[in-house]
């Protein structure tokens, strides 16, 4: 039988194809480590029992994720366990329940919670041989899921709304999850990811070895776990005009092909000081050398929307600059590039400081 349409594949339909790659945009996320991972999962399973109005559900309201590397094993300390499979593909109840999952949270061990009230549920858990491992609270009635990344006896490390409807796949929807990613990921040292700032010297905003890269790598694990079902996230993207930093495809609405571009997102740091590769002092940076990173920032995102052909092209300044008063995108470099590059992307200053007080003092925290 010859494939039907194109008949690029024999035997295999454009229909099918288009199906295939739409669940490419709700696979694990592979290129996240296994916290990432396993957080990403069970919010997606979470949120889809959430848009599907809880079905299964009793009245209890709370339920309990673990991830271990072995849930037979960790089971065994439960009693009335038992195997669970395929979370994401069957309306097995969640709430009043405890589940010791794999890292992609698709198969593990479950039992019944001993109690109801998250302080006696806490300290149950941490009395347990897996006490110690990366533990998800789902709240169903605050709608709400809070992380202990270190055990269920440590403290939170994030916290999160379960979202009942899909975020919008809009401009203004991808500006609020770079919003998010901002104060949650990397506004401060205390919640950034490694090799940003130098260590122990934040303060003085010396950046770190890779403060583009590490960025850029935690921006596509949020992002792909933000618009999850809806866009596949990719980063330092080939084509034959350079590298895009982070790529969103989206997956056809119809038959007729594959993901395509719908925006690209590049990166740029501007600094007072950048890391010495020697080991030495770290090395002063000036208000050209940052314009000019801007500029050429300007520059990419044109051509990268430009050859991609896609609708939104958005370039992400992230400021860690001790003085952050001038504004890079006013600077004659990059005012002289603008019209060459017509519609400009839009251009967004983030800024990040150096310690929790000194963001605070500039209004992203409310006073303590």
């Amino acid at each position: 039988m010859a494939a039907e349409g194109s008949g690029q594949i024999a035997d295999v339909s454009d229909a099918d194809l288009a199906s295939v790659t739409r669940t490419l945009v709700a696979q694990p996320d592979v290129e996240a480590d296994d916290r990432e991972r396993f957080f990403g999962q069970v919010q997606a399973l979470v949120e889809d029992r959430a848009r599907r109005d809880w079905p299964s559900e009793g009245e209890a309201g709370i339920s309990i994720f673990v991830r271990t590397d072995y849930p037979r094993q960790a089971a065994s300390a439960l009693n009335g366990s038992k195997p669970s499979a395929d979370m994401i593909g069957t309306d097995e109840p969640l709430m009043g329940r405890v589940f010791l999952l794999d890292r992609n949270a698709s198969q593990g061990w479950s039992a019944d919670l001993p109690a109801s009230d998250p302080g006696e549920i806490i300290e149950w858990l941490s009395g347990l041989p897996f006490g110690g491992s990366q533990v998800i609270l789902v709240y169903r009635n605050k709608l709400l899921l809070i992380e202990r990344a270190n055990g269920a006896q440590h403290g939170m490390t994030r916290q999160e709304p379960i979202r009942t409807e899909p975020p919008p796949v809009t401009r203004e929807g991808l500006f609020e999850a770079l919003d998010s990613f901002h104060m949650s990921h990397v506004l401060t040292p205390q919640n950034c990811p490694e090799g940003l700032w130098r260590r122990g010297h934040a303060e003085s905003y010396h950046t770190g070895p890779t403060p583009k890269v590490s960025i850029q790598a935690q921006l596509r694990t949020f992002l792909t776990g933000w618009f999850r079902g809806q866009l596949r996230i990719d980063r330092e993207i080939p084509t034959e005009i350079g590298r895009i930093d982070i790529g969103l495809l989206i997956p056809p609405s119809d038959p007729s092909g594959g993901l395509t571009y719908w925006g690209v997102v590049e990166l740029k740091v501007v600094k007072s000081f950048r890391h010495s590769k020697s080991g030495g002092a770290p090395v002063k940076v000036g208000p050209l050398a940052n314009a000019r990173d801007v500029a050429k920032g300007v520059q990419q995102a044109h051509a990268f929307r430009t050859n991609r052909g896609c609708a939104c092209a958005v370039l992400e300044i992230y400021d860690m600059r001790a003085d952050k008063t001038a504004d890079p995108r006013q600077h004659a470099e990059v005012q002289a590039v603008l019209p060459a590059c017509s519609p400009p992307p839009d251009m967004r200053l983030t800024p990040l400081f150096g310690s929790a007080q000194q963001a605070r003092d500039a209004g992203y925290f409310p006073t303590p």
